[in-house]
């Protein structure tokens, strides 16, 4: 009898695991994917969306972004649960509830990640992508091969602030491409023209945009207000844990801001910013092995 339940046992954990590992189609997994491969930690690769999450609350669909430098901007202080537009901005791990504002804690009580829904533009299914944790960032930013030529940050339109990291085993073509660590502060980064962003695309580059960030207010009866796009690069990452119990402790960010950056490229930090912030949302997808 001992035998039999432990069989019956085996069987349910194998038949839960299998249902767990879903099986995509290649043209499903290639949907919206950027070709580059970006190492998160000694024996995983990812490769990034082609843009910014979007996100309409009026037909509940997700997209990306057309393009890796497009933001949505001011118009993020329009969310709403009826909205008809698209958004840019979210809430900590409100994949469940996109469209939340308010700073009451309901939404945000554990980190439900954007990835587990299905986006339109790419491959339409659920668990395709997912966001990276505070400590693949790290590994990504400071810790893979190379990392220190591989990152940079500069301008694109002018003005416009935008992080540059290239995939693993890049070796730097665009004479306009210059490392952070040759850098000497924020006075002195790049201002890329059109043509050497789009040079700088089709060598692989993830471009991150400044998309800003939305102000949490008290409640969802209030506007919003959306500010610094073009000079804030702030993008939510996921707990390294599953944490639940939110406690009014700020939630974490990868921030590129244009008042922080000098020789680091990013601050890591535990800033003031309630969870009901609007950060943008960059999603990635694990290289799955075959």
């Amino acid at each position: 009898m001992k035998r039999y339940i432990f069989f019956l046992t085996s069987l349910i954990v194998l038949l839960t695991a299998c249902q767990s590992r879903k099986h995509y189609s290649d043209e499903q997994l290639q949907q919206g994917r950027l070709s580059g491969r970006f190492s998160v930690s000694e024996d995983q690769q990812v490769y990034f969306s082609q843009g910014n999450l979007q996100y309409c609350p009026a037909t509940k669909t997700y997209r990306f972004a057309a393009n890796q430098l497009t933001v949505i901007g001011s118009m993020n202080d329009s969310i709403s649960r009826n909205y008809d537009g698209y958004i840019d901005l979210f809430g900590s791990g409100t994949g469940k509830h996109p469209a939340s504002y308010g700073t009451v804690d309901l939404f945000y009580r554990q980190f439900d990640d954007w990835g587990l829904n299905p986006i339109s533009n790419g491959g339409d299914e659920g668990g395709i992508w997912r966001t990276l944790t505070k400590t693949e960032w790290n590994y990504l930013l400071y810790h893979r091969p190379n990392a220190k030529q591989l990152a940079t940050v500069g301008f694109v339109n002018d003005s416009n602030l935008v992080v540059i990291l290239f995939p693993d085993g890049y070796h730097a073509q665009s004479s306009s491409f210059v490392p952070l660590m040759d850098t000497v502060g924020f006075n002195v980064l790049h201002r890329y023209s059109s043509s050497e962003t789009q040079t700088l695309q089709q060598e692989g580059a993830v471009l991150l945009p400044a998309a800003g960030h939305r102000q949490g207010v008290p409640d969802d009866l209030i506007s919003t207000a959306v500010s610094h796009v073009g000079d804030e690069c702030a993008y939510w990452f996921a707990p390294d844990t599953t944490e639940s119990g939110y406690n009014w402790r700020a939630r974490e960010e990868v921030l590129f801001d244009t008042h922080l950056i000098t020789l680091n490229l990013v601050i890591i930090s535990e800033n003031a910013l309630f969870s009901a912030t609007g950060l943008a949302v960059r999603l990635v997808q694990d290289v799955r092995n075959k």
